[in-house]
């Protein structure tokens, strides 16, 4: 009986230290993109980990996550361009939790620890004359 105790106890440590947010988020984030009441803009996204396209608003546009901020600008002709960088929140304690001092460093470690708000929003101008 000691043994059975001991194999499960491992096993379920084992799954413990594997729920960390590399596994449960993943290092990629699907975001939403908008540029308020005007539509079919297109935009770059870009951070440390890479360059990304979204050819007509509104969309998702799946990105890498970063500890970087993202950097966004949509265009559309007759509107001035809207640029933004959007800083990334670190999500410390559902890391910690789910998968103990280990899923952390590992998440640190991948960048899946940070997180982008999942809808951003770019109004953009019409261009005066």
């Amino acid at each position: 009986m000691p043994r059975t105790t001991a194999y499960i106890a491992s096993t379920f440590s084992l799954l413990l230290l594997c729920n960390c947010a590399t596994i449960i988020t993943g290092r990629e984030q699907s975001i939403q993109i908008q540029t308020g009441n005007v539509s079919n803009a297109s935009c770059i996204l870009y951070n440390a980990k890479g360059t990304w396209t979204a050819s007509t608003t509104p969309t998702y546009v799946t990105v890498l996550r970063s500890e970087t901020g993202l950097n966004i600008t949509c265009s559309k002709a007759g509107y001035n361009d809207a640029k933004m960088t959007v800083n990334p929140k670190k999500n410390t304690l559902t890391s910690f939790v789910g998968g103990g001092l280990i899923g952390y460093a590992i998440d640190n470690g991948s960048d899946s620890i940070f997180e982008y708000p999942s809808v951003i929003m770019l109004p953009l101008d019409k261009k005066n004359g």
